[in-house]
């Protein structure tokens, strides 16, 4: 009996210790999470020493531990304990390889050890540059390098040209990689450090024209390096010395070097062909067009392993449409859908097209190129643009006028082109329907509880990420998106709600689904009603609609509260600091200081003001007021009232010469009615 009583308390005891060890991790674990905030504040402030004293004592949940060790191995970088932090970064890269969080790792990592860096480990330090998950990271880790002082000078040319091959890699010819521009400039200063072979030369050559930097080698008075003439054919140098004549509006003279180095048979295959391009590309820019449509044709069916095709291609299509050749240029076109290569270049160049048509009221022409391009690019934004247009040119009676209007009203029902057909549109309630909302996987569920531990602290960032890679690898799944919306809607974090139900429009929109299959609330979601309170109290104070300060808000900034423009405009309604006081003094606010922009209340108020300000100098007309919000009132009242007074509003501000403005005013007035039509 005695025996049986010390092994029951035996097991007693041992079931306690395990209990309260499990309990001491799970504390641990679950106080590293709730800890989030303070730590992150820690960070901020610079105390790394105390962020790394309460992570020795804090067990990480398995969600979070990569963050957990990202914070511990950021910590002990700023405190200079290098050794340490390389040991954290690279047990997190090997845990979590695929976590968003590890991807901003390796080149921290990579920098601590090149502080180390020696003649012995440089190749490997090669090697893991090679494997930085950027371009932009690879490019920039292999120049700094090149820099190194103790290198020679044929590991410095072979660094500095692959970190020219990864700045530039995947570039396209209309897409140019600015990382590149200050090694251009140091090889082209000190080319006599540098030792390449005449092929590479040329790389280097090409790259210096595609980044428009050829006045680095032509524009100065000291003559071409003897390092570069010693290796490189004469016949090379006065290749791109054409191309920068034509670049410095010199182009009879450039189209002559290209001429003579084309009809020169000394001269090698790879060159003549190259003049041959960049001569087309001369007549292109010159608009000699018919010129140059002749040098594109042969381009492509010489098909040289020099030669850039898609560029050929493109500027060729470009050139048989100021030709008026259509057929051929929208045979062009087709050729390069097809070949898939196209790039993001081409539907902004196709609705380039159909627009300079219309605004030349070549309606049937504009609509050849608008419905080419609503057929190919369903899910982009100037979809509906295309097919509005081309019911407006139709005036409802053309074929194709008739199609696109059918086209807007059936896929695009949040389109302001919609209404502009038909006003009565903006009156109409929203069509949706309910859908069925599919349960989630274990796996899905397991990083949607991530995201809620990250969601409303300081590393939401990387919540957001991972929510968008989610709904891109499932799309459409209202489960998903419902899940993403609430989550996203419970932190105030508008810009995201408005995102994913954008996202989720797109998806339905390129699947060949209509918008008027959209669930209610995902529809809400494009539309949210963002910061209600201070929107309502801002529109009363002032007497505006509340929808259309939502309006602005939501095409000024996505209703991200953190956003600062190039132009310097600030927060949600995007206020310039300048707009800022000036509006301050017209409220009796004495004491305005920029940083007020920042607060949500401020900005929202002094933006509602500033629209009442423009409604009422435009007499009222929320169209014009909304262009001018975006375009400044003075380009308004010179550029359109006072040139189109007698056209009606629409034709009138749709006149406006700023591009940006001419989109700007159909997307506010488009959301505007979409909110009157979900909430009035």
């Amino acid at each position: 009996m005695i025996k049986l009583k010390l092994k029951l308390k035996l097991i007693l005891g041992v079931s306690l210790f395990i209990s309260f060890s499990f309990l001491s991790v799970f504390c641990n674990a679950q106080s590293f999470d709730r800890s989030l905030k303070s730590l992150s504040n820690q960070f901020k402030s610079g105390d790394y020493s105390k962020v790394v004293s309460r992570l020795s004592v804090l067990k990480s949940s398995e969600e979070l531990e990569d963050l957990y060790l990202y914070l511990k191995a950021e910590s002990l970088k700023n405190l200079k304990r290098h050794e340490e932090a390389i040991s954290i970064y690279e047990e997190l890269i090997e845990k979590h390889p695929q976590s968003e969080i590890t991807k901003q790792c390796h080149m921290p990592l990579f920098l601590l050890k090149l502080l180390k860096a020696d003649e012995i480990n440089v190749s490997s330090l090669e090697a893991m540059a090679l494997k930085l998950p950027s371009n932009w990271q690879s490019g920039n880790a292999l120049e700094k390098l090149h820099n190194l002082d103790f290198l020679k000078s044929g590991k410095r040319s072979r660094f500095a040209l692959q970190a020219l091959r990864r700045y530039t890699r995947g570039a396209t010819f209309f897409r140019q990689s600015p990382a590149a521009r200050e090694l251009i400039k140091s090889i082209w200063k000190n080319a006599d450090r540098y030792e390449y072979l005449e092929l590479e030369w040329h790389e280097i050559l090409k790259i210096t024209a595609a980044e428009d930097m050829l006045n680095e080698i032509f524009d100065r008075k000291a003559p071409i390096p003897v390092a570069v003439t010693e290796k490189v054919d004469s016949t090379l140098l006065e290749l791109y010395k054409a191309a920068w004549l034509c670049k410095t509006k010199r182009h009879n003279e450039g189209i002559k070097t290209y001429t003579n180095l084309i009809n020169n048979q000394s001269v090698l295959p790879e060159i003549r062909e190259n003049a041959l391009q960049q001569r087309g590309d001369a007549y292109h820019f010159a608009n000699l067009h018919k010129e140059a449509v002749d040098d594109y044709k042969r381009v492509l069916k010489n098909r040289h392993p020099a030669s850039d095709l898609l560029a050929a291609e493109y500027r060729m299509m470009r050139s048989l449409f100021e030709l008026k050749k259509d057929s051929e240029c929208i045979a062009t076109i087709q050729n390069l859908i097809k070949g898939k290569k196209a790039g993001s270049l081409l539907p902004a160049q196709i609705y380039d097209m159909g627009l300079k048509c219309y605004d030349n009221k070549d309606f049937n022409r504009a609509s050849s190129y608008f419905m080419l391009f609503s057929e190919n690019y369903i899910g982009h934004y100037r979809a509906d643009d295309a097919l509005g247009y081309t019911a407006l040119g139709g005036k409802g009676k053309t074929e194709a006028g008739k199609l696109a209007l059918n086209k807007l009203k059936s896929n695009y029902t949040n389109s302001f082109f919609l209404w502009w057909n038909e006003p009565s549109v903006a009156k109409a309630n929203v069509k949706h329907k309910n859908v069925k909302i599919n349960s989630l996987s274990k796996e899905t569920l397991k990083k949607i509880n991530r995201m809620k531990k990250l969601w409303g602290t300081d590393f939401m960032h990387f919540a957001q990420a991972e929510a968008n890679i989610l709904t891109e690898k499932y799309p459409r799944n209202f489960g998903l998106f419902k899940t993403l919306i609430d989550l996203a809607s419970s932190h105030d974090d508008y810009q995201s709600v408005c995102g994913f139900g954008e996202r989720l429009a797109r998806q339905m929109i390129e699947s060949g689904k209509s918008l008027d299959q959209m669930p209610l609330w995902a529809w809400k979601a494009m539309y949210p009603l963002a910061f209600e309170k201070e929107v309502r109290t801002s529109s009363e104070k002032f007497a505006i609609d509340p929808y259309w300060v939502l309006a602005i808000m939501r095409e000024e900034s996505h209703f991200r509260i953190d956003i600062k423009s190039r132009s310097n405009a600030i927060s949600l309604m995007q206020i310039l600091p300048t707009t800022g006081k000036w509006i301050a003094t017209k409220l009796g606010e004495k004491r305005f200081k920029e940083s007020m922009l920042w607060e949500p209340k401020t900005n929202i108020e002094y933006g509602s003001w500033y629209l009442r300000y423009l409604y009422d100098m435009f007499n009222k007309e929320m169209i014009l007021a909304s262009a001018a919000y975006n375009g400044g009132q003075g380009n308004i009242s010179r550029k359109v009232e006072a040139i189109y007074p007698k056209l009606s509003v629409l034709e009138r501000i749709d006149k406006v010469p700023m591009t940006e403005t001419r989109d700007y005013y159909k997307k506010v007035m488009g959301s505007y009615y979409m909110y009157k039509r979900l909430y009035k």
